[in-house]
C-alpha cells in the first residue's frame, strides 16, 4: 500500500456509517490537496528564479558546506561539486538583482571560510574551482559573512541552561560531533517528561517517538536518511518522530499532524538542552520504499507517519560547533 492509498483508507475508515463521503463533498478536501500541490510546483525553489527562491537554495547549498567545515575529522577537498554550483548561483543573483541580503553574505562568509581552511593546510583545490572562489571573493570584498565555526567546550556549550529563558534560548544550537557512548535511559525519560509541556492541537498529543539505541538499527535508519552518515551513527539514542494520523479529521486537519510534531521536536530539542544532551534535528525527505522500510524496521503501525528523526548523544569535550546565523526578526515580521 502507497501513501497516497493510506491515505484515503484511513479518509474513507474515519467513519463507517458513510458520513466521511459526505465530508469529503462538504470540505472540499480534493481541491486543498491539489491547491498544495500546486503551490509546490509554482513555487519551489526548484524553479530557481525569484530573488527568494535563490536566497533560500543559497542557504540549503552552504548548509551542507558548513556541515563538512564542522566535522572533526575533515576530508579537504570536500564538496567540491557543491561549491562550484554555489558560486554559480550567488553569481547569477548578484547579476540579476545587484544587492547583498543577509543571506548572500552569510553564504558569501561560508565561501570564504571553506576557502581559508584548505589554504591553511595546504591542500590545492581544482584549478578552476580555485579561481571561482579567488573571483567571487574579490568581486564581494567587504560583504561577506563572519566565520559560522566555532571550537568550544562541552563545558562552555552548557554553561547557560540555568540562566535566563534568553541565555538559555540563544545558547541551544545542532551538534554532529558525539562521542558514541549512549545517554542514558533515566536521562532520556526526564527529556520526554518535559518534554510533554509542548502544545498540541486540541489536546491531540498525536505524536510518537521512537528512540533506538540498537547500532545495527541505527546504522539502517541512517542510511535510509541518506544525508547523516558522517555523524548520525554516533548518536544513542537515535529518535525517529512521527505522527499519528488516526488523530486528524480529513481536508484542512491534514497536516495538523506535521505541525504538531514540529512544535513537539522544538519543546524535546530544549529538553535535551536543559538535561545537557546534545542533539541535532535531521530532515525525514524520503521516497516510498525508504518509508515502507522504515516501518517494517521499526514496527511502526501503518497509521502513523514519519515526520523527522533526532540524532542524540553525549558532546565530546571538545567540538566544531556550527552557529548558522539568523535572520534579523524585521526581515520575516510583518505589522498590521
Amino acid at each position: 500500500m502507497n501513501r497516497i492509498q493510506k491515505i484515503w483508507r484511513y479518509i474513507i475508515s474515519y467513519n463507517q456509517n458513510k458520513k466521511t463521503l459526505r465530508i469529503l463533498e462538504e470540505k472540499s478536501t480534493t481541491p486543498l490537496y491539489m491547491r498544495h500541490l500546486q503551490k509546490v510546483l509554482q513555487y519551489s525553489y526548484y524553479h530557481n528564479k525569484s530573488a527568494e527562491q535563490m536566497l533560500s537554495e543559497m542557504v540549503i547549498s552552504y548548509h551542507s558546506i558548513e556541515k563538512g567545515l564542522a566535522m572533526s575529522e575533515k576530508r579537504y577537498g570536500f564538496g567540491q561539486p557543491k561549491m562550484r554550483a554555489l558560486i554559480d548561483l550567488c553569481n547569477r543573483y548578484m547579476d540579476t538583482y545587484g544587492d547583498y541580503p543577509s543571506r548572500l553574505e552569510d553564504t558569501l562568509g561560508v565561501i570564504a571560510e571553506y576557502d581559508q581552511l584548505h589554504k591553511e593546510q595546504g591542500f590545492v583545490l581544482s584549478e578552476d574551482l580555485q579561481l571561482s572562489i579567488d573571483v567571487i571573493l574579490q568581486r564581494t570584498k567587504g560583504h561577506w559573512g563572519v566565520s559560522h565555526t566555532k571550537h568550544i567546550t562541552k563545558q562552555e556549550y552548557f554553561e547557560n541552561i540555568k540562566k535566563s529563558f534568553a541565555q538559555f534560548s540563544t545558547s541551544r544550537h545542532s551538534i554532529r560531533d558525539f562521542d558514541g557512548l549512549e545517554v542514558p535511559k533515566t536521562i532520556m525519560e526526564q527529556v520526554f517528561t518535559l518534554a510533554q509541556n509542548a502544545p498540541s492541537a486540541c489536546n491531540r498529543q498525536a505524536t510518537r517517538v521512537y528512540a533506538v539505541y540498537n547500532e545495527q538499527l541505527i546504522t539502517k535508519l541512517v542510511d535510509l536518511q541518506n544525508h547523516e552518515r558522517g555523524f548520525a551513527a554516533n548518536a544513542r539514542p537515535l529518535l525517529v518522530i512521527a505522527t499519528e494520523l488516526q488523530s486528524w479529521g480529513t481536508g484542512e486537519e491534514w497536516f495538523g499532524g506535521y505541525v504538531d510534531a514540529g512544535i513537539y521536536m522544538m519543546n524535546l530539542l530544549y529538553a535535551l538542552h536543559y538535561h545537557q544532551v546534545a542533539a541535532i534535528p535531521l530532515n525525514w525527505y524520503a521516497d516510498e520504499k525508504s518509508h515502507q522500510q522504515i516501518h517494517e524496521l521499526l514496527n511502526i503501525p501503518a497509521s502513523q507517519e514519519v515526520v523527522a528523526f533526532i540524532a542524540c548523544g553525549n558532546p565530546k569535550e571538545e567540538f566544531n560547533l556550527v552557529t548558522s546565523k539568523r535572520r534579523n526578526a524585521n526581515e520575516i515580521v510583518t505589522y498590521f
